[in-house]
């Protein structure tokens, strides 16, 4: 059940719901918007109009930091400066892996498990025994889904630990601005007439 509170500013308001079926935003999400944002009662998502006097403001997630190239690059920084940066670097090459060809896949596996999953490797990230286990075994046929598991174990450790460490700092305030600007840039090619 969404909580709505009209504040003393105009037609502003501030919405708390659930977002039970999109991977990108966490659980409960914030939003606030015009009168003209209005709420789908069958889904519990927010249905806004594009106007030029409208404000959203998003919450930033990881999976937003990390698919903007600059904020990747501050989120970087900022596991370097943690010395907690193997984690990224792994989440990173797995999508790497996931492009490349049937042919280079092999190598780049063997690479990928030797950096990163093998016991008292330099790179070594926290994967419990049996991932490691499976993924040696799952190593000789190198199914392209080898490294899914890890690589989202590894994603929800970040989300949980550097992340939250990383939005007290003032590299995370920095990721919004841009974050935000990269928002209001794709809403004004959505408003630009088209020639």
């Amino acid at each position: 059940m969404p909580i709505i509170r009209r504040s003393s500013d105009f037609s502003t308001f501030s919405t708390k719901f659930q977002r039970s079926n999109d991977n990108d935003f966490p659980k409960t999400a914030s939003f606030c918007c015009t009168r003209k944002a209005l709420r789908n009662s069958n889904t519990g998502q927010m249905q806004t109009k594009q106007t030029s006097d409208m404000k959203v403001m998003k919450v930033v997630t990881l999976r937003m930091i990390l698919n903007n190239k600059q904020t990747y690059k501050i989120f970087e920084q900022f596991l370097e400066d943690e010395h907690s940066d193997e984690n990224l670097e792994f989440w990173s090459d797995v999508n790497t892996f996931r492009e490349e060809s049937t042919k280079k896949k092999k190598k780049h596996a063997q690479k990928i498990y030797s950096r990163f999953i093998k016991e008292s490797s330099k790179r070594e990230v926290n994967l419990d025994f049996s991932v490691r286990k499976q993924m040696e075994r799952d190593l000789k046929t190198c199914e392209a889904e080898i490294f899914d598991d890890a690589q989202e174990i590894i994603f929800q450790l970040m989300d949980k630990g550097s992340f939250i460490r990383f939005k007290n700092s003032s590299k995370f305030r920095k990721c919004e601005v841009i974050l935000h600007l990269s928002d209001k840039d794709q809403i004004e090619k959505c408003n630009s007439p088209k020639r």
